[in-house]
């Protein structure tokens, strides 16, 4: 490697190599003198470029502070970042400061400070296995409950012991607005016993909810508990992936009674199904303090429960003769005490999100943005502690300001993620092709670069040489009276106009040919009008491009820009949700 050649031309120190070595100085008098007076911080030492630094450390005597630099040319940077940051032998994918501090001891060049900052932020592997250190969650969006039964609460508690009777979890069911609760145990998880209890004992019981919340579970997302919801016109609520928080007062309640039954079960625990009416009946009759400030038993009937101590230390009541004034007076109660239980919900909720805030930030996710994905899954076999949790990237198809939650495809396959995701579990995606270092050569003739028309010829030549060869082959085909299916390659992209409706499927998983030669050139973007429609065969998305000619053609994503694959998705995710909206509001 011939360092001193590439420093003389390296445009940010080939001045400064010619002054010093053979007092050379640039016709520019700005120039020059700029060239005098930075000249100080350099010297020439067996033929190569150095750069003075001076530590700041007061520990340090002063006539060692001083260390000499090596000029780093800008074809070279890409290289010394690599084995510094990148490489295990001295690298380590180490953070930005420590990177930096090693550098800074050996090498030099203008804008170091930003470039190493740069290629650390964009470092892939960083990215992927690092925490997300620094990261503000959202605020806080509370749920607000309009009514008692309005909006139930579902869950699953797992993991505790087979009782005799083959019972090993409860299904719990939590009312948002009273905190009335209602517990049974399971022998399965299956949807029919899910769907049953719903409909014994909470729908014919306290009615149909305006709304159903609960996770992801298969046994809450069967079609047998969708057509349930459908038939007494439940709106149906899941949970975001690994977000219970959405779900928090069932998830309150999960450790309550985990709790509970952890005070009262005996040695053997397997009885823990017999504590479960003494442990409904001591909740209800307990206030919410952090909420209502009434017992859910109260905000039900009117008056407090009455516990087995209260009948012999409490008198009776003295009913009145007149029992329509004695059922005026409780409704006339209840409908107060509701009354000031939702206030105090409203006042708990506002300080409950007032205190979440003080360390909070919005999130500023844009449509089509790339993020990384994090996911706590790991594969069989693969050791959880070196798996890296962050996956991807994604970009983003929708955003849902309300709730910080957004829908996200992946970059590589266009494959939509079915749940939505909350803002806590995305960061942004930083592109390693914005390094500013390792640019291309600087002595690049600009005489080959084609102008935007000589493109667009060039992308119809390109179309027009595919149907040519295509025609040929369709000829000889006929010729030898071959009746096999032309490849997809031949029918993607067909520039007839007797264009196929939707894109042909073959037999075989299709691929660009194109990409298999190597030489898969997408087409320019000023020279496509718009995407019109997308299909899904064989595991690969077909896309059917218009182009400013008037011509559409069905192609394959490697042949179209992928921003303009990333808004036609947004666009499309946009458009699905708003009509979704309409349908719900009429």
């Amino acid at each position: 490697m011939n360092l001193s050649k590439h420093q003389k031309e390296c445009r940010d120190f080939a001045e400064i190599y010619k002054y010093k070595f053979n007092r050379e100085l640039p016709d520019d008098a700005i120039l020059a003198r700029t060239i005098v007076a930075e000249s100080y911080n350099f010297e020439i030492e067996d033929g190569i470029l150095k750069h003075f630094y001076s530590k700041r450390c007061k520990q340090v005597p002063r006539h060692e502070r001083l260390v000499k630099q090596i000029a780093v040319p800008r074809i070279l940077r890409d290289d010394v970042l690599r084995s510094y940051h990148d490489c295990i032998l001295g690298g380590g994918h180490q953070g930005f400061d420590r990177t930096y501090s090693s550098l800074r001891n050996k090498y030099f060049w203008p804008s170091m400070y930003e470039d190493i900052k740069q290629y650390v932020k964009t470092c892939e592997v960083c990215q992927q296995s690092k925490r997300n250190y620094g990261a503000k969650r959202p605020p806080l969006k509370p749920q607000i409950s309009d009514d008692i039964f309005s909006r139930w609460h579902m869950d699953i508690l797992s993991g505790l012991p087979t009782t005799p009777d083959k019972f090993k979890h409860v299904l719990l069911v939590v009312d948002s607005y009273s905190k009335w609760s209602e517990i049974f145990p399971l022998k399965t998880q299956e949807a029919g016993e899910v769907a049953g209890i719903l409909y014994r004992e909470i729908i014919s019981r306290y009615g149909a909810p305006r709304v159903l919340i609960s996770d992801r579970g298969r046994n809450f997302t069967s079609n047998l508990v969708k057509a349930l919801s459908e038939m007494f016109q439940i709106t149906r609520h899941l949970t975001s992936s690994y977000h219970p928080q959405t779900n928090g007062s069932v998830e309150r309640m999960n450790s309550v009674i985990l709790q509970s039954i952890r005070s009262y079960a005996k040695d053997q625990q397997d009885d823990w199904v017999h504590l479960l009416p003494g442990i409904m009946m001591a909740y209800r009759a307990t206030p919410a303090t952090q909420s209502t400030d009434f017992s859910p038993f109260f905000l039900l009937f009117g008056r407090e429960m009455c516990l087995p101590i209260d009948t012999s230390l409490i008198p009776k009541e003295h009913l009145a003769q007149d029992h329509r004034i004695f059922l005026g007076r409780i409704l006339q109660n209840l409908e107060r005490t509701r009354k000031i239980a939702s206030e105090n919900i409203e006042v708990a909720q506002e300080r409950n999100k007032r205190q979440y805030d003080k360390n909070t930030q919005e999130p500023e996710f844009r449509p089509t943005q790339r993020v990384w994905l994090y996911c706590t899954k790991v594969p069989v076999g693969k050791a959880p502690k070196l798996h890296r949790k962050w996956v991807g990237p994604y970009y983003i198809t929708l955003v849902n300001r309300s709730n910080h939650t957004y829908r996200i495809r992946n970059c590589a396959n266009n494959k939509e993620v079915k749940s939505l995701v909350t803002a806590h579990r995305l960061k942004p995606y930083y592109d390693p092709n914005t390094r500013p270092t390792n640019p291309p050569p600087e002595h690049e003739n600009d005489d080959d670069e084609l102008d935007p028309d000589e493109i667009g010829r060039q992308d119809n030549n390109d179309r027009q040489q595919q149907q040519n060869q295509r025609q040929q082959q369709n000829g000889h085909n006929r010729n030898n009276n071959d009746r096999q299916q032309p490849n997809t390659d031949q029918r993607i992209g067909n520039n007839n106009q007797n264009q196929p409706r939707n894109p042909p499927v073959g037999n075989t998983k299709p691929s660009c040919q194109d990409c298999k030669r190597g030489n898969c050139t997408p087409f320019r973007e000023e020279n496509i009008d718009r995407l019109m429609a997308s299909n899904r065969g064989n595991g690969t998305l077909y896309y059917k491009i218009k182009f400013k000619t008037g011509q559409t053609e069905w192609h394959f994503p490697c042949k179209i820009p992928t921003n303009i694959v990333r808004q036609f998705h947004a666009d499309r995710t946009m458009k699905r949700e708003k009509e979704k909206k309409t349908s719900q509001s009429k």
